[in-house]
C-alpha cells in the first residue's frame, strides 16, 4: 500500500508556544502527515513562499498580528500584485471581524485563536486547498477565455474576409466581424439587428431564389463539413458586391439539428470581373478571323483559335503540343528563332511578312505580329502569335503591278504612234511640195 506524502504547511507564527500547539492539533486533527516550515516574522515567511516558487507549501497558516506586519501586509506581499498567492492560505485570528476582512485580501479561510479545535483547524485547511484549486481553475479559465477572445479579435482584425455566426433558428446573424463595414459599408451591429428578412433584401433578385437550396445544404452538414455558394449583396452605397460565402456547423440542438452556424464571406467582386473580362477576351479570340496562337519559349503550341483552324487547315487537337515550325516552310526555318529570341528579351515582332504552309501543303502569304505574354511577376513565359492571310492582298496587289505595267506598255506604244504619226505627217509634206523643177 502506498503512503500518502505529507502535506507541507509553512506556518508563520511568532509565538513559539503557539506553533507547538498548532502542531500538535493539526497531528490530532486527522491521520494525515504534515511536514512543517516556520516562519517567526511576516518577511521570513514571505522570503520562504516566494524562494521557491516552483515548490510552494500546500497551505500557509497565518497569524493575523506578527511583530513586522499584519496579515494583510503578507498577503499583499504573497500576492505580488496578483489576484491569488502561490499557494492557499488560512490566517489564524483572535477576531471575528476579521476574518472576512482576509478573505477580501487574498486569503482562503480563517479560524480564530481562541476557539480552533483539532477538527475545526483541519478542516479549514481542507476547505483553503478546496477553495484555492477552484480559484485557481477560475483564474485559468477567465485567462484562457481572454486569451480565447484577443485571439478570435486578431483573426476578425487580419483576416481578408467577413467572419460571421448564424442562428438558424433565429434566422439571423449574431456576430459578425467589423470588416463587414469596410466591404458593404453597414456596420456589424446592423447586420445582426436586420434579422432574415432585412438580409433577403440586400441579396440580388437573381440570387434570393437560391437560397432555399443553400439553407438546405447547410442544415445537412456534418461535423466538419463546409457549405459554400457563391452570390451577390448590395452594398450601402447601392453597389452590388459578390461574395463566396462559407458555412460550417457551429452548435447543435439537443436533437443534433444544426442551431447555428459560422463562416466567412469573402469579397470575390475583382475576381468575378476579371473571369467575365476573360471570357469576353476569350470570345474575342476563339471567333477573331485573324489565327491567334499560343506558343511556349520552345515555340511548342500551346492554344489554337477557330481563325487559325480556317486559315492553316489543322484543328486544334492536331497541333496543340507540336512545333510551330509545323507551319513554317523549309526555305523559312531560319526565321522563327530570331524571333523567338526577341520574345525572350520581352521585345514584340510586328509587321512581319511571310510565307506559311498549310495542312494541305499550300502555301499563303501571311502578316504575323508576335507579343510576349508575361505572369504576374512580369516574367515572360510564352507567345501569343497573330497571323493574318494577306494572299488575297498580295493577288491583288500582283495583278496591280501587272496592270501598271500594262499601262506603262501601252502609254509606250501611244507615245510611239504619236510621235510614228507627226513623222509621217511630216514626210507627206514634204512629199507634196512642187520642186523648183516643177514650177519651171
Amino acid at each position: 500500500m502506498e503512503i500518502p506524502a505529507p502535506l507541507h504547511v509553512l506556518l508563520i507564527e511568532d509565538s513559539p508556544d503557539d506553533r507547538a500547539d498548532i502542531r500538535q492539533m493539526l497531528l490530532r486533527g486527522s491521520p494525515q502527515l504534515y511536514k512543517f516550515t516556520e516562519a517567526a516574522t511576516g518577511a521570513a515567511g514571505v522570503r520562504a513562499l516566494l524562494d521557491h516558487p516552483d515548490d510552494p507549501p500546500d497551505c500557509v497558516l497565518l497569524d493575523f498580528n506578527l511583530p513586522d506586519m499584519d496579515a494583510f501586509e503578507v498577503l499583499a506581499a504573497m500576492r505580488g500584485g496578483g489576484e491569488l498567492t502561490l499557494c492557499p492560505v488560512v490566517v489564524v485570528t483572535g477576531a471575528m471581524a476579521s476574518g472576512a476582512q482576509v478573505i477580501r485580501a487574498g486569503a482562503q479561510d480563517y479560524v480564530g485563536k481562541g476557539w480552533a479545535t483539532p477538527e475545526s483547524l483541519t478542516r479549514s485547511i481542507e476547505n483553503a486547498i478546496e477553495r484555492y484549486a477552484l480559484s485557481r481553475e477560475r483564474l485559468l479559465s477567465d485567462a484562457a477565455l481572454r486569451e480565447s477572445r484577443h485571439f478570435l479579435q486578431r483573426i476578425t482584425d487580419v483576416a481578408p474576409g467577413v467572419l460571421h455566426v448564424f442562428d438558424l433558428k433565429k434566422q439571423a446573424f449574431v456576430f459578425v466581424s467589423p470588416m463587414v463595414a469596410l466591404v458593404i459599408g453597414y456596420r456589424a451591429e446592423e447586420i445582426t439587428a436586420m434579422g432574415w428578412a432585412g438580409l433577403s433584401a440586400l441579396i440580388h433578385p437573381e440570387d434570393l431564389p437560391h437560397f432555399d437550396g443553400h439553407w438546405q445544404r447547410v442544415h445537412a452538414l456534418g461535423d466538419g463539413e463546409q457549405a459554400d455558394f457563391e452570390h451577390r449583396l448590395r452594398a450601402k452605397s447601392g453597389e452590388w458586391r459578390w461574395f463566396q460565402n462559407r458555412f460550417s456547423v457551429f452548435v447543435r440542438d439537443t436533437t443534433g439539428a444544426v442551431q447555428q452556424t459560422i463562416g466567412a464571406a469573402l469579397d470575390i467582386t475583382e475576381r468575378k470581373e476579371a473571369e467575365a473580362e476573360l471570357k469576353r477576351l476569350a470570345a474575342i479570340v476563339q471567333f477573331s478571323d485573324d489565327a491567334i496562337i499560343g506558343k511556349d519559349l520552345n515555340g511548342l503550341i500551346t492554344s489554337w483559335n477557330r481563325g487559325a483552324e480556317s486559315i492553316f487547315g489543322y484543328k486544334q487537337d492536331e497541333v496543340v503540343g507540336c512545333s510551330i515550325r509545323l507551319l513554317i516552310p523549309p526555305d523559312r526555318q531560319e526565321e522563327e528563332e530570331p524571333i523567338l529570341r526577341k520574345i525572350r528579351q520581352g521585345e514584340r515582332v510586328a509587321g512581319f511578312e511571310s510565307q506559311r504552309r498549310t495542312k494541305d501543303g499550300r502555301l499563303i502569304d501571311i502578316a504575323i505580329t508576335v507579343s510576349p505574354i508575361k505572369n504576374a511577376e512580369g516574367e515572360v513565359i510564352g507567345a501569343s502569335k497573330v497571323a493574318r492571310d494577306i494572299s488575297g492582298r498580295k493577288i491583288t496587289e500582283a495583278q496591280n503591278l501587272l496592270l501598271e505595267a500594262q499601262l506603262r506598255q501601252s502609254q509606250k506604244l501611244e507615245a510611239i504612234g504619236t510621235l510614228a504619226g507627226g513623222i509621217a505627217h511630216d514626210f507627206n509634206n514634204i512629199l507634196a511640195r512642187p520642186s523648183r523643177f516643177e514650177r519651171l
